[in-house]
């Protein structure tokens, strides 16, 4: 799943105690979107569906867990490439990653009814281990990133999920969720936990809530 904070207005009014939010509308966009096949085609669906909703026109920080941040990454590959989505990449002000498998995980080689469960609309070749397309993306995203000065932070999980009574995995390992670019932090939760702060005063909710104060300092305190 991935989502987004924008900055506007109505940040700039509430001041830093209201960073972060979120219309329905833009919900509901990300999940249609995630129940197609591929990644790119996905990547297109909601790169127009954010255009025609104003997404891009004002600062982004990205919020990113699991496939979501392969989304997010093909996404802002294409924006590169695309005169009529230059503001969105612009607009890119920083990308928090929630347990992204950045290079692939082991469970392309479980059963189907075992993927299944925490990939329902991904194809299993977009996640196999070390594979060239999860390569090629890594690599055209990180020289995006170098270019536009983005602010990336990775969280990863250490604490095997449970997915069956008998089966317990480690879904996406910290050395695929390590990007090579930007803080990782290690968390001691599994890979559905991960993106769910208990609390507010909790590790997790306080270091993205810093994440996204820093990337838009600029932007909130003018």
């Amino acid at each position: 799943m991935c989502a987004m904070t924008r900055q506007g207005p109505q940040t700039h009014q509430r001041g830093k105690q209201q960073l972060g939010f979120q219309t329905n509308k833009i919900m509901e966009i990300f999940f249609f979107c995630l129940t197609r096949k591929s990644l790119a085609y996905r990547s297109r669906e909601l790169l127009n569906k954010l255009k025609v909703a104003g997404v891009g026109e004002r600062p982004v920080v990205w919020v990113a867990h699991s496939m979501g941040g392969l989304l997010v990454k093909k996404m802002l590959l294409d924006a590169a490439n695309d005169p009529d989505l230059q503001g969105l990449l612009k607009n890119t002000k920083g990308i928090m990653f929630y347990s992204v498998p950045h290079h692939g995980t082991f469970m392309a080689e479980y059963s189907v009814n075992v993927r299944y469960l925490l990939f329902p609309s991904i194809e299993v070749r977009e996640l196999c281990k070390d594979s060239p397309a999860l390569r090629c993306l890594n690599e055209g995203f990180l020289n995006i990133v170098k270019e536009n000065e983005i602010k990336m932070l990775s969280f990863a999980e250490t604490r095997p999920t449970n997915i069956g009574p008998m089966i317990k995995i480690l879904v996406v390992p910290t050395q695929s969720a390590d990007l090579g670019l930007g803080e990782l932090i290690e968390v001691d939760v599994d890979h559905l936990s991960i993106c769910k702060p208990e609390k507010k005063d909790s590790f997790l909710y306080r270091r993205s809530l810093q994440f996204i104060q820093e990337a838009l300092q600029h932007f909130i305190s003018h």
